[in-house]
């Protein structure tokens, strides 16, 4: 009986295959803050943008999976881990809508690696798409004008851009009583408090609707403010405008944390009723259904009920993103205003 032999180069196609089923695990790392949202349509791809660019469209064969949402107009630098084997997709933004070659984009990355798959992920200026599969140790540094990955998970690793909460969550097999105070030096300044936690409070508090924050962060925020007033009578280390304008800036970031909260219950309420408006016939629909129907009248009217409700439930999930939507815009203009109000403060 012969030996089964099976050749490295076929064995190796054979693991490429098995991976481009499903996408790839990574890290990600880069000095520039980015989002890990879920890839579906209507999410933000340009977090910052105004008017909004989102998602429009993308291959159903990358679900489930997460991508890169990244501020706009920036050139990204991304040294990216492999985890898990799988696709791994790069997309470029711009307004140039030539094809764009990957011996542009990936000359450090064997470029004959990566294969041009425009459509893959679709979004206004999005001007290039490029798909590979990757193994898992391997280690790939990228660069480009609003360079965005996507795949099965991404997880960002770096400490400039991954939102650290103002107040670390406790853990219930540590704790049972909630946290009622920032943990920071008790012997600093609150006036400096706010100046090195204000940026994280922002983050936290503009955070899209779908993701989850710190349960303790409106509490501990509320005692800061306090603490900022107490401090300002007892104990000055700065200037009277400089500690009004700290306590002015832990109002808006509160306000904006009550702006998400009522979006959220706006987003659910709006769900709801998106999903309660889905109805599987009509009244057109019900009187030409009698005992008399021949057979390819019924086909014919079932096919009509099956598209009726595939337009229903397209309709529904447009109803449900727009509250998504219209926070991510909303929360650009507040981040606007925000960072104005540190700007001041840090000066």
């Amino acid at each position: 009986m012969r030996p089964i032999v099976i050749s490295t180069l076929l064995f190796f196609s054979y693991l490429l295959h098995a991976a481009a089923e499903n996408g790839a695990s990574i890290r990600v790392t880069s000095s520039t803050h980015f989002e890990v949202l879920t890839l579906k349509k209507g999410q933000p791809r340009l977090y910052n943008s105004n008017p909004m660019r989102v998602i429009e469209d993308f291959d159903r064969e990358l679900q489930p999976g997460q991508f890169m949402s990244i501020p706009q107009r920036l050139e990204m630098k991304l040294e990216v881990q492999v985890e898990k084997s799988g696709r791994l997709i790069a997309l470029f933004g711009g307004n140039d809508a030539k094809p764009v070659p990957a011996d542009k984009v990936f000359i450090k990355n064997s470029p004959e690696r990566w294969k041009l798959v425009n459509g893959v992920i679709k979004g206004k200026n999005i001007i290039a798409c490029f798909e590979t599969i990757v193994l898992p140790g391997e280690a790939l540094s990228l660069e480009g004008f609003e360079l965005q990955l996507a795949a099965g998970s991404i997880e960002s690793v770096d400490a400039a851009t991954s939102k650290k909460p103002v107040i670390e969550s406790v853990d219930a097999a540590t704790s049972k009583k909630p946290v009622e105070t920032i943990q920071t030096d008790a012997n600093q300044p609150r006036i400096e408090v706010i100046k090195d936690q204000g940026p994280n409070a922002t983050e936290w508090a503009l955070t899209p609707l779908e993701e989850a924050i710190p349960g303790g962060i409106r509490q501990n925020l509320t005692y800061l403010r306090e603490d900022l007033l107490d401090e300002a009578k007892k104990s000055p280390k700065g200037s009277t405008d400089a500690y009004a304008l700290a306590s002015d800036y832990c109002d808006k970031i509160l306000k904006a944390l009550d702006q998400r909260d009522l979006a959220r219950v706006n987003a659910g309420y709006t769900a709801a009723q998106a999903d309660a408006s889905i109805s599987v016939t009509s009244q057109a629909l019900s009187a030409r259904r009698n005992s008399q129907m021949s057979w390819p009248q019924y086909a014919r009217e079932k096919d009509q009920r099956n598209e009726s409700f595939r337009q229903q439930t397209a309709g529904a999930d447009v109803k449900k993103e727009r509250i998504k939507v219209e926070w991510a815009s909303r929360s650009v203009q507040m981040r606007s205003y925000l960072d104005d109000l540190y700007t001041k403060l840090r000066a």
